[in-house]
């Protein structure tokens, strides 16, 4: 996803529903602020290193807003930017980007500084009382991807495979995350 290997880096406190504990007591304060909004489903601090490019793709689902607050920003702001479905907009300190994460996007640092955000999901109204559904789903698409990686000819087999071996998974997913989240495995 990232034009050169190890430019984004992301130190997540929670991802699709699993808290991640450790992370979350190095930022006590800021676990705080999301632990009381419930609808916030992924959170982390992200880094896109100078001369730095995430490739155009499109996000696991278009059922969250993703929210992007501007940490640390480079001076030249015209540099660095983000771009949905072909608007570009900047970051600024303190300032918020928000958009669907289904649709296109890409992100780019082509200045010679460091840019920070903190990045949250959060899902949509419409989509709320299918929560626990929809970051199943995500964690789902994420294993099958990861396995696909390492079995290269599962891209090639049809999508009505594909979505069967989903459904199956798609249970285990959501027992994991709430079995992960009693226990505080991560």
């Amino acid at each position: 996803m990232v034009e050169r290997k190890n430019t984004w880096k992301t130190s997540s406190l929670k991802s699709w529903g699993i808290n991640l504990y450790k992370n979350q007591n190095t930022f006590p304060e800021t676990n705080k602020i999301i632990s009381r909004f419930p609808q916030i489903v992924s959170a982390s601090f992200n880094l896109l290193e100078p001369n730095a490019k995430i490739k155009p793709h499109n996000g696991d689902t278009n059922a969250i807003f993703r929210c992007h607050l501007g940490l640390i920003i480079p001076k030249k702001q015209a540099m660095c930017g983000f771009t949905v479905n072909g608007e570009t907009r900047k970051w600024e300190d303190g300032k918020m980007l928000i958009f669907v994460d289904g649709l296109y996007h890409e992100a780019f640092n082509n200045s010679d500084e460091e840019r920070y955000i903190f990045l949250f999901d959060v899902i949509r109204d419409e989509f709320l009382h299918k929560k626990k559904y929809i970051c199943a789903t995500v964690v789902t698409a994420l294993f099958l991807q990861k396995f696909a990686e390492k079995m290269k000819f599962l891209y090639k087999s049809p999508t009505w495979l594909n979505k069967i071996v989903g459904l199956s998974i798609h249970p285990f997913a959501r027992i994991s995350i709430k079995l992960a989240n009693k226990f505080k495995v991560y």
